[in-house]
């Protein structure tokens, strides 16, 4: 008993421990979950702000270029369409601007840089010579190195980012402490030939500041966005996470209660068998021990009223005699039958090949079929429990042939195959498919029953030219 309690704590103790390592092992895999999503969460958002930092820097460089080339075309009609001139070849060229327009220029374009956010505008000829500059230090000044002016003279437009300490092309320019988007932009002459370029600087400070802002409003709104959605995300997995857990530990334990009740239910039918067993054995032996030896008794009297009534001269009363006397040696002798049947295998007697040859015998004498049997001797069943399953499952295959299958012709064989015994009952009669035998039938569940029972495989195949094999396969016993 102290035993027994001591074993279900261990297996408790067991099945907390492996209960603990699930717990730990699903925690771990969860929070790994949960780092990787941080980690990719982190990697998005870095991306993003990155990115977006790109996208509206580009959207402020493409609409500082709209803008300059507006102001470009505006300065050409207005300002510098005076200084386009014919040449002597057919040609236009951009002349330079008399130091007495100057002035009036400067004026004129005081309106553009203080509306524009211009902190420079250059203005080049196609020598490229800078023939007006709102840097008055520089005109007269070249820049034949600057591949975005030249290829501006090509008709090329472009625009890109200056840093304030990159900016500066020349060496005596004035320096401005700002961001700056520097574009240069084709003077088209007549005939729509380039005959110079400008190079305007805008102050882009305003425009990046109003950028961080959206940057910073449209990164956060993201990240919140992201965020809450992962949040949301984890909140419905460990809920969903904790559901499953709680039906799978009622899945869990119903299907334990179901195996051990399955356990429980083998248990029961082995017990019962065993007891039927033990009850027909039982009975089996009081039917030989006192209803046999009472009726061998009986005919034993009937013998000695024959050999009196035949010394007191009383003929007329010796055929009533014989008859009691035979009729009770014949039920005497069906109850010896009928103890037999009940327990027919006898260990102490040469055991189940005695009583298989028995079978045998009786089924050719009360059925009128034929009936062999092959035993191989080298094959001991001591245990009279295998001994019994063994008997009754052929007892039933062969109640089942001759009633079901109308056979002819029975054969049981007993057989040693590497570590393991089989035993096959072959009959020639109708097809187990066709001679109307229910497979769920008792009698078939019984003998499938018997052969698990012996840790062994039950199997029904059609006999080829007609009729059924029954096979019981189990491992033999080591010695």
């Amino acid at each position: 008993m102290f035993g027994l309690k001591e074993n279900e704590m261990k297996s408790q103790i067991h099945k907390s421990v492996i209960h603990t390592k699930d717990i730990v092992r699903d925690y771990e895999a969860f929070l790994y979950f949960k780092i990787t999503c941080l980690a990719s969460i982190f990697v998005i958002l870095l991306v993003a702000y990155f990115g977006l930092k790109n996208i509206l820097k580009d959207l402020i460089i493409k609409d500082v270029e709209k803008s300059s080339i507006q102001i470009s075309r505006m300065l050409r009609d207005y300002e510098l369409g005076n200084y386009i001139k014919l040449d002597g070849n057919g040609g236009s060229i951009l002349s330079e601007i008399p130091s007495s327009k100057k002035e009036e220029i400067d004026k004129n374009l005081m309106i553009f840089t203080k509306a524009f956010d211009i902190a420079k505008i250059k203005i080049y000829n196609s020598e490229p010579k800078i023939i007006y500059s709102t840097d008055t230090k520089i005109i007269g000044e070249s820049d034949p190195n600057n591949n975005s002016l030249l290829n501006a003279l090509n008709g090329i437009t472009s625009s890109k980012k200056q840093s304030k300490n990159d900016i500066w092309d020349l060496k005596d320019e004035n320096r401005v402490d700002t961001e700056i988007v520097e574009t240069y932009i084709p003077i088209y002459g007549h005939e729509n030939k380039v005959v110079g370029s400008f190079e305007i600087y805008r102050d882009i400070t305003n425009d990046l500041m109003r950028a961080d802002v959206i940057h910073i409003r449209s990164w956060s709104v993201l990240a919140v966005t992201i965020l809450s959605v992962f949040g949301l995300l984890m909140f419905v997995i460990s809920r969903a996470t904790k559901t499953i857990k709680i039906n799978t530990s009622y899945l869990v334990e119903a299907n334990n209660q179901l195996n051990q009740e399955v356990i429980d239910r083998k248990r029961l039918e082995q017990e019962l068998l065993s007891v039927v067993e033990q009850e027909r054995k039982r009975i089996g032996q009081e039917l030989h021990d006192s209803i046999g030896q009472q009726l061998t008794g009986i005919a034993f009297m009937a013998q000695k009223l024959e050999k009196r009534l035949l010394h007191e001269s009383l003929p007329q009363e010796i055929p009533f005699a014989q008859r009691i006397e035979s009729c009770v040696s014949l039920a005497a002798e069906q109850v010896r039958n009928i103890a037999r049947g009940l327990h027919p295998v006898d260990l102490d007697r040469n055991g189940l090949f005695e009583a298989l040859k028995e079978l045998s015998e009786n089924t050719e004498q009360m059925f009128n079929v034929s009936c062999s049997l092959e035993y191989d001797h080298n094959i001991s069943v001591d245990d009279i429990t295998v001994a019994v399953n063994l008997y009754r499952i052929t007892q039933e295959a062969i109640t089942n042939a001759i009633k079901h299958a109308k056979t002819q012709n029975l054969n049981i064989e007993l057989l040693s195959i590497n570590n393991h015994i089989k035993l096959v009952i072959e009959n020639d009669g109708i097809d187990f498919s066709s001679n109307g035998t229910n497979i769920k039938g008792m009698g078939l569940r019984l003998m499938r029953y018997r052969a698990e029972s012996m840790k062994g495989i039950f199997a029904i195949s059609t006999r080829r030219g007609g009729g059924s094999v029954i096979t019981c396969t189990f491992p033999r016993k080591k010695d």
